[in-house]
């Protein structure tokens, strides 16, 4: 299976859009579950997207336009077999982007079989998880590589091919992880834009151990009426690339590495009525240094403002770990300040503007994230980043000039 996935995310793109249109056109467009015998059923749903970006700023240190524009396509095949409790989700993504090739991609985001049982669930393929509560970082996350060049709020994600054994019972479940083909995080290339001025160092990164090793991972889940609460023990190659100086000829120069780590990590959610106590911590181990860190988070609902359907949320986040500062440690002593809008009409308007305050040095990157239901399955999403306050000393000060405002126009099917 593993295998299997790793010659079918080597085929080009032009062979993905190929065998897209070929499904969607034997299958169909509708997006509800469909009965193909007595003994498979399918769901098929997906979008295209056009995305445009705009910086008004010209880059002081680099040829690089103020526009750019890609265009995106994904879809979710879900099979069910009904017996034996036997599903396969097959789930890839593109993007063919107009001026960054670091940008294309095709990725076969989740591709796994699945064997359910009332105790217990065994899924094996390429999958994609999310763990965290926190708004504004989401330092727990841990199983997937981040895909920087897609986004760079660091909530885009790559495949990672797994075993996973869930065993579940009313105290909770246990899910037992094990990993392998790891993949270093994708990067925009020295012309595509936000650029930090360090992609070039961070895109030729070195694993500490073989890309075919395994990685392993112990998680406990339990949610219930007020809380919500997750643990768990890693040990393998860390997804994010440390930052180190290395001296050639007694002249020093930056090298990035994937460290082999071990990790204690725990995410937390009370809720409280309209309001939410959130929590992420870690305890890192490597052979270059041991570290904690720490997120707190509060959210706080106001619903039907001035008797309307509109919500309002207030959301603050402090983060602080004990790192050196460097490249390889931001959220070292940060705070976030967050305001949520929702509409709660048929349009589903979506709003989010937030401010990240870094406390060492005074730097502000303030931010904005919305989106609006059109009619027939179309929706608009709006994304901004002002980077024009972060100080001059800070390892990320080249993206002074890479404010932007981004545009997606995406149709669902």
């Amino acid at each position: 299976m593993i295998i299997l996935i790793r010659k079918i995310v080597s085929s080009s793109r032009k062979n993905f859009f190929l065998l897209f249109f070929m499904l969607y056109s034997s299958i169909g467009a509708n997006s509800q579950e469909q009965e193909l015998s007595p003994f498979l059923d399918y769901d098929l749903k997906g979008y295209f997207e056009f995305e445009y970006r705009y910086f008004p700023k010209k880059d002081r240190k680099r040829i690089a336009s103020q526009t750019n524009q890609s265009v995106a396509m994904s879809f979710d095949l879900f099979l069910d077999f009904k017996k034996p409790d036997l599903s396969l989700l097959i789930a890839p993504f593109a993007r063919i982007d107009q001026r960054d090739v670091s940008r294309n991609i095709l990725d076969l985001s989740e591709f796994y079989l699945s064997f359910t049982k009332p105790k217990w669930e065994l899924k094996i393929g390429s999958k994609k998880l999310f763990w965290g509560v926190l708004e504004s970082n989401h330092l727990v996350d841990i199983v997937n590589q981040t895909n920087n060049a897609e986004s760079f709020d660091l909530e885009e994600k790559l495949g990672q091919p797994m075993v996973n054994l869930t065993f579940i019972n009313e105290w909770g479940s246990i899910d037992l992880f094990l990993l392998t083909l790891n993949r270093k995080r994708r990067f925009v290339s020295q012309e595509g834009r936000p650029n930090t001025g360090f992609e070039n160092i961070l895109q030729n990164g070195t694993f500490e151990a073989k890309s075919g090793d395994f990685d392993y991972i112990v998680r406990y889940e339990n949610s219930g009426d007020m809380f919500d609460i997750g643990a768990y023990y890693f040990d393998g190659l860390a997804r994010s690339p440390e930052v180190m100086t290395e001296f050639i000829s007694q002249t020093p120069s930056l090298t990035t590495l994937y460290p082999i780590v071990k990790q204690l990590a725990i995410d937390l959610q009370i809720t409280k009525s309209s309001t939410l106590l959130k929590l992420e911590s870690l305890y890192r181990e490597s052979q270059r240094e041991d570290y904690s860190a720490i997120g707190l988070g509060f959210e706080h609902t106001l619903y039907g403002v001035i008797d309307s359907k509109i919500d309002l949320g207030l959301l603050f986040e402090y983060h602080w770990n004990n790192r050196e500062e460097n490249l390889s440690s931001q959220f070292s002593n940060d705070l976030f300040f967050g305001l949520r809008v929702l509409t709660n009409e048929i349009s589903d308007g979506q709003l989010l503007f937030g401010i990240l305050n870094n406390l060492n040095d005074g730097g502000v990157v303030p931010f904005l994230e919305g989106s609006i239901r059109l009619p027939k399955n179309w929706r608009l999403y709006l994304e901004g980043r002002l980077f024009s306050h972060i100080d001059s000393e800070n390892p990320l000060s080249d993206l002074t000039d890479d404010s932007y405002l981004q545009l997606a126009l995406t149709k669902y099917f």
